[in-house]
């Protein structure tokens, strides 16, 4: 943020300074540019216009990863392979746990995702013509600075490994070195905010957070098929395939000392530890389609007038009847599809309710609605009915007795209040308030009151709150009688 004096008010200090917001400034290019105009409107409907964005970009990054295994394979494979091959990347992503990269609020990791292996996929296979190579690979690396610069690294290790690889970009090293001295001051500009900021680096490092609790047998899957052929001579003769081979151990190691760092550190591996492997496997995903160069494949039809057409309508017609078969069984035998009157379940990912598909990737047992924003939901609705929503005030809701709903709520009014950023530590005192939805205990009710006398005391601007509970109701107001000034209690009404 330029302007970090007025973003402290928006957003939770010090992610001003310290936070990317490559992806934010994307999201509102293309926003302004759908509706010609710079004026947000009102804040619940801009809000609605960005989940549909998120969603775009989620998409868009599921298009990415399997632009780039295609983009591995070919012009060597063509045919009924590649969609073979891409349709089961697709399958995996749609049918594994990756849109709880949308429900957890990961929106600049999306993008950050996506920028990566496209930059990955140009580096391990880059464009004929050296231009065209520089400018991808220098776009990539700071695309991905400005966008989640937890990533830069492994950008960096995929130029790095393309440079090794591919002599070419070796003999022009003047060129080279002159792009990578303008790309690394490009790109160190955001790290220049970030380190300056007071933003404890260690801290940040073991900070806790949502996990996608990927499982280690996709991780190792997508290893053991990004780098099999190397095993063999005729894999090692691809440049592509031996950039892998440098990339992915390099990169693997990194996750793994960071892992054990963390390790040492927490006792466990943690929030950032996943965001790396996540990293990492979209990557070895992406490279998997390697493995089918071991079918070989390379449609050529025969030379020669009429025989050549009949051939080549044949094997297009070949082609697309194989690639449609491939397509069907790979969405239905691991995305999890179903194809005919005996499936019993259409929640993606969830593969205990589906007896007649493979489900051997993930064994993933993911709901599609998460439990706490349905019970966020169930609350929302009867405030907004009740004018209670981005009316500008800033409001606490004690509307059930699970303290992290109250605060899920109203960290969500006071985003949509432009205002989460200076009523961050009143936000968080709900944490410890789980009171609000019916009677609690004596102990209970009076510790949830003295927190929200701490929190009366520290807000800047007078507070409204939001009880559901009749009983609490009267036992706030009576307690905090003599915060009249500074706060107001309202009953909630309907379900």
């Amino acid at each position: 943020m330029l302007d970090q004096t007025a973003a402290k008010v928006w957003i939770q200090s010090p992610a001003q300074a310290s936070y990317p917001t490559g992806s934010h400034l994307l999201y509102t290019i293309v926003d302004i540019f759908l509706r010609s105009t710079t004026d947000p409107g009102p804040s619940v409907a801009a809000f609605s216009r960005y989940f549909y964005l998120v969603l775009a970009g989620y998409a868009f990054m599921l298009v990415a990863v399997m632009w780039a295994a295609r983009w591995l394979i070919t012009p060597l494979v063509t045919g009924w392979r590649v969609v073979a091959v891409t349709a089961v990347i697709g399958a995996i992503l749609v049918g594994g746990p990756y849109f709880a990269l949308v429900t957890a609020g990961f929106d600049s990791e999306v993008v950050g995702l996506t920028f990566l292996v496209l930059t990955v996929a140009v580096a391990v296979r880059p464009p004929a013509r050296l231009p065209e190579r520089l400018l991808l690979l220098g776009a990539g690396v700071v695309l991905i600075a400005y966008v989640y610069y937890l990533f830069l690294p492994i950008a960096a290790l995929a130029a790095v490994a393309s440079i090794l690889v591919h002599r070419d970009l070796r003999r022009s090293w003047r060129v080279v070195a002159a792009v990578a001295v303008a790309v690394g001051v490009i790109s160190a500009i955001p790290l220049v905010f970030l380190l300056t900021s007071s933003l404890s680096l260690h801290s940040q490092a073991l900070a806790a957070g949502a996990s996608l609790a990927m499982p280690r047998s996709s991780v190792t899957a997508a290893t053991v098929a990004s780098l099999a052929l190397l095993l063999t001579a005729t894999g090692r003769r691809f440049g592509r395939l031996r950039v892998m081979g440098l990339l992915l151990p390099v990169l693997l190691a990194v996750v793994v000392v960071f892992g054990v760092y963390q390790t040492a550190s927490l006792g466990k591996t943690g929030y950032y530890f996943d965001k790396l492997m996540t990293a990492y496997f979209f990557v070895a995903l992406a490279g998997s389609s390697t493995l089918v160069l071991a079918l070989g494949g390379r449609s050529v039809a025969p030379a020669g007038g009429a025989g050549r057409s009949r051939t080549t309508r044949g094997r297009r017609l070949q082609d697309t009847g194989l690639g449609l078969a491939a397509v069907l069984l790979a969405f239905s035998g691991i995305a999890g599809f179903g194809l005919g009157p005996l499936t019993t379940s259409m929640l993606p990912g969830d593969w205990t309710s589906r007896p007649f598909t493979l489900g051997l990737w993930y064994n993933h047992n993911g709901k599609v609605r998460d439990p706490v924003a349905v019970q966020v939901h169930d609350q929302l609705e009867p405030a907004a009915r009740q004018g209670l929503i981005a009316d500008g005030r800033p409001t606490l809701f004690l509307t059930t007795n699970d303290a992290y709903v109250n605060w899920r709520l109203t960290f969500l009014n006071a985003v949509l209040n432009h205002t989460s950023g200076a009523h961050k530590d009143t936000v968080n005192d709900l944490l410890k308030t789980p009171v609000g939805g019916s009677p609690v205990d004596d102990a209970t009710l009076s510790d949830a009151i003295a927190t929200l006398r701490h929190a009366v005391a520290q807000s800047p601007d007078p507070l409204r709150i939001v009880v559901r509970d009749p009983a609490t109701v009267a036992a706030v107001s009576s307690a905090l009688a003599d915060e009249s000034d500074r706060v107001s209690v309202v009953q909630l009404q309907g379900s």
